[in-house]
């Protein structure tokens, strides 16, 4: 009897010091956004099981999703609801630089619109980060907010034409501008 409960508390010590010594996290961790993942037939499906309302956002599994003029499709991808369909978002972001070539914390993302507006965040929150955006559409225009265009001194939406339409912007922490 007095070994096992010798045993017991070795082992009950041993399994406290271990849970101690262990960090809590490590800078290796990251956080992500979980969307929820729909096979979504269409782009005009309203899915009534998901109830969806304009601006909510899902992550559709279907790569045959049929599309159409007003919805068109991407496949599998970022899709948000507009009210009325799903409008196809595709965001990638661009492979880390070696860490001697860029300013720690900076990060670049290129973004590609079928259809809408990329909203500008708030640049003093992405002081030094650069966005490259571009209009995969064929036949709608998209559009870029609050950005300062070439001979200008104030934010204004600019047009990206369908086929040709691509710009870069930065933040200098004050304000986006377009750089392309």
């Amino acid at each position: 009897m007095t070994n096992r409960f010798l045993y017991f508390v070795l082992f009950f010590g041993l399994s406290l010091i271990s849970a101690f010594g262990q960090k809590s996290g490590s800078q290796e961790e990251r956080k992500t956004l979980a969307l929820l993942q729909v096979e979504l037939p269409s782009t005009t499906a309203k899915m009534l099981s998901l109830l969806p309302e304009s601006g909510m956002t899902i992550y559709n599994t279907n790569e045959g999703i049929q599309g159409n003029v007003s919805y068109p499709a991407i496949g599998k991808g970022i899709y948000t609801f507009d009210g009325s369909g799903w409008i196809a978002n595709k965001v990638h972001e661009m492979p880390a630089l070696h860490p001697d070539e860029m300013e720690p914390y900076i990060s670049n993302a290129v973004v590609l619109l079928a259809e809408g507006t990329f909203k500008t965040p708030s640049p003093k929150a992405e002081a030094g980060r650069y966005f490259h955006i571009r209009n995969i559409s064929v036949l709608t225009s998209v559009f870029v907010s609050s950005v300062i265009d070439y001979g200008e001194s104030q934010p204004k939406l600019i047009e990206l034409k369908p086929k040709e339409g691509a710009l870069m912007i930065y933040s200098d922490g004050t304000h986006w501008y377009r750089i392309n």
